[in-house]
């Protein structure tokens, strides 16, 4: 029985691998991790030294993102079984957090479904390119302040700018595509 058990859940791991490019699937395990070790270790001192009478302190969410944060990915705060028909072979998947901001796996998870979402419903079936503009620092501030003095404005120097900047990046853009 041992052996057909593990024939089972070898040619389960074998569909998996060649379906998903997969093996089994692999409980992830926070609390082994630096970053859990450390919001554990000083997030009560963290919070107590925010919470000052004088000072506005933390928004309410910050606390409840790193406490759901703790909770993530352990299997005592909440499980599903998962069994799998052919094989037999069954297992736990730890409830997730679903945070935004402090859970990095919750986060990148969000960040692959986003793209995927774009790319499959949003974009049209065209190259894409995106193009990021630097500034100087000494300009970052005042187009912080004024943010959109660099295009918005009709005056020839704004226009002379825009016409320039935009020349230049599709005339590269035309040259990398196929």
């Amino acid at each position: 029985m041992e052996a057909t058990s593990d024939r089972g859940r070898a040619s389960c791991a074998a569909r998996q691998s060649e379906s998903r490019g997969l093996g089994l699937y692999q409980r992830r395990r926070p609390a082994e991790t630096v970053l859990y070790r450390v919001v554990q270790g000083h997030l009560e001192t963290f919070l107590a030294l925010a919470d000052d009478p004088t000072g506005p302190g933390l928004p309410g969410y910050v606390e409840r993102d790193f406490r759901k944060y703790l909770e993530c990915g352990i299997l005592a705060h909440g499980f599903a079984r998962a069994y799998c028909s052919e094989c037999g072979h069954d297992f736990l998947v730890a409830f997730s957090c679903k945070g935004r901001a402090v859970c990095p796996s919750c986060t990148t998870r969000r960040m692959a479904e986003t793209a995927a979402h774009l790319v499959d419903h949003v974009f049209p079936p065209l190259p894409v390119r995106q193009w990021v503009l630097s500034l100087p620092k000494r300009l970052r501030y005042f187009f912080s302040i004024r943010r959109f003095d660099l295009w918005c404005h009709r005056s020839s120097q704004s226009l002379r700018n825009r016409r320039s900047v935009t020349s230049w990046f599709s005339g590269r853009s035309m040259t990398a595509l196929p």
